[in-house]
């Protein structure tokens, strides 16, 4: 849209511009016409001068907004095909970060499991070595395989779900 709003006033510009350059060179051509119509007598108005600078003016004018359409459009196609390249990197970033997302959600959990077992296992052998009990040995086992078996889940879960390739290496 700002595109059109700059061709629109550029062109216009360039109207004005050349029509600006247009009444000054007839008026040139004029006040010429009329000095030289005092010396040599002529009375003809459109003198020599007047009329290859007019055809002059009007191709600069042309060649002008001309030059200024091929810009607007070879500009505004350029944007339109970097505006599709962005929105498609785009899509691919989210969709890997999507997918990283989805891979660390199913992490996470069996992995704070596994953590909250390796707490209760260090703790089983910190109490066993503070207070030792007929039946701390049990409590060690069995919270050596809780956290071996929570470990193993973590580790079928990080095996399951890997990561995906960094957008740097997937979207480009």
């Amino acid at each position: 849209m700002t595109m059109i709003a700059l061709f629109i006033a550029s062109n216009a510009a360039s109207v004005l511009i050349g029509w600006l350059l247009g009444r000054t060179g007839r008026n040139a051509a004029v006040v010429a016409a009329a000095v030289e119509e005092e010396e040599s007598g002529e009375s003809d108005r459109d003198s020599r001068l007047m009329r290859p600078f007019q055809a002059t003016l009007a191709w600069v004018v042309v060649g002008i907004a001309a030059v200024t359409a091929l810009n607007g459009f070879l500009v505004s196609s350029d944007q339109a095909g970097l505006r599709e390249k962005h929105e498609e990197f785009q899509k691919c970033v989210t969709k890997v970060v999507n997918q990283l997302s989805d891979a660390l959600d199913a992490r996470s959990a069996p992995q704070r499991e596994a953590t909250e077992y390796l707490d209760l296992f260090m703790g089983a052998v910190a109490e066993a070595f503070r207070n030792p009990q007929p039946d701390s040995r049990t409590k060690i086992q069995t919270a050596t395989e809780n956290y071996i078996e929570a470990r193993e889940k973590a580790n079928r879960a990080r095996q399951q779900n890997p990561y995906p390739d960094p957008p740097r290496d997937v979207c480009q």
